[in-house]
């Protein structure tokens, strides 16, 4: 991704805490915009723009960036009123020309995916409805077994979910072969029942032997634990086989939660 011109020093010191593996008990010394109230006391809770607030900013507030906030006082608190002044309601990301607040909102999305990478045990840097126990579309898993605090498979053999394409890029496409899942250039968004050869189904679907004919065609994904309302779920009169019970053999743990609608 693209990152926003306003955010440099922020992102360049996010990516030099994770190198250095910072500890939280470290101060913000490189002059990134620890604030002082004027009597000594730093501020790493504030607004981050170093006045009383000359508006609400509420049009710039997103889930996104509240939960990159939130990460970040989790995991590397030094950089919170920097975040805060880039991110916050009033952040200066929104007052780049020509930049949209969906724009600050998708790097939000971008930094934190990047955090949770970095701290996995920190639940803080997981998508914003992580741990609720149900599959959102931006999520690998949620409160299962081989699930990480931040809705991310442990197993590295599993680096994607095929159910959402969660933990791919929007150009590639997450699939199943020999015991693990992997992302793969997108070649086309074929519809469910139509012939395939390779990774070319849409989102949701999966090339695989169809039970009605001695061919390949696109088939849905399932996920067997719970998801949101019917996402993920098979369509009536067909039944979720997961990867472990359709194509045998050992798989990391966490596979059981996907598989095919047959």
């Amino acid at each position: 991704m693209r990152f926003l011109a306003s955010s440099t020093l922020l992102i360049g010191f996010t990516v030099t805490l994770i190198a250095c593996g910072t500890s939280s008990g470290q101060s913000d010394t490189d002059g990134l915009g620890t604030e002082s109230d004027g009597e000594g006391n730093d501020n790493v809770t504030g607004d981050g723009d170093g006045d009383a607030g000359d508006g609400d900013g509420d049009e710039n507030s997103s889930p996104s960036c509240e939960a990159l906030i939130e990460c970040v006082k989790a995991v590397t608190p030094e950089a919170t009123s920097s975040t805060i002044a880039a991110y916050g309601p009033e952040g200066t990301c929104f007052d780049i020309p020509g930049i949209t607040p969906e724009d600050c909102w998708a790097e939000c999305d971008a930094l934190r995916e990047s955090l949770s990478e970095a701290y996995p045990d920190a639940p803080e840097c997981g998508p914003p409805s992580c741990n609720n126990g149900t599959l959102e579309p931006n999520e690998e898993c949620d409160s299962t077994s081989g699930c990480s605090a931040t809705c991310t498979f442990l197993s590295p053999g599993l680096e994607c979910n095929p159910v959402n394409n969660a933990g791919c890029p929007d150009d590639q496409k997450c699939v199943p072969w020999e015991n693990v899942t992997f992302c793969v250039d997108k070649l086309g968004p074929l519809g469910r029942g139509e012939s395939c050869g390779g990774p070319d189904c849409a989102d949701g679907l999966l090339c695989e032997w169809c039970d009605d004919s001695q061919d390949y065609c696109c088939i849905p994904a399932c996920y067997s634990g719970s998801t949101n309302e019917a996402y993920g779920q098979c369509p009536a009169g067909l039944t979720c086989v997961t990867f472990p019970e359709y194509y045998g053999g050992s798989w990391p743990n966490g596979s059981g939660l996907m598989g095919f609608c047959m």
